[in-house]
């Protein structure tokens, strides 16, 4: 081999040697942001007996109003 392969040779050589190096440094040095978009959900549970009572009117009319109660469970992942 010829001097000018030799040392084309000896920095290729050393550059490939030195890169995975650098690379793993320059990770161990960083940071990570990791970010997650989920779909909002809600659900309610309790509600099996809820029953209305007329309270004006005449039942089954259209001004005619109802009260009704029950408790229940709201489960969301949302903020409000």
């Amino acid at each position: 081999m010829n001097i000018m392969k030799k040392n084309s040779l000896s920095t290729l050589l050393t550059s490939a040697l030195l890169l995975p190096q650098s690379t793993y440094a320059s990770l161990t040095t960083g940071g990570v942001e990791v970010t997650m978009n989920l779909p909002l959900f809600a659900s309610l549970t309790g509600l099996d007996d809820f029953s209305l009572n007329i309270n004006t009117g005449v039942d089954g009319d259209g001004n005619s109003t109802y009260l009704g109660g029950d408790v229940f469970h709201l489960e969301s992942n949302g903020l409000r």
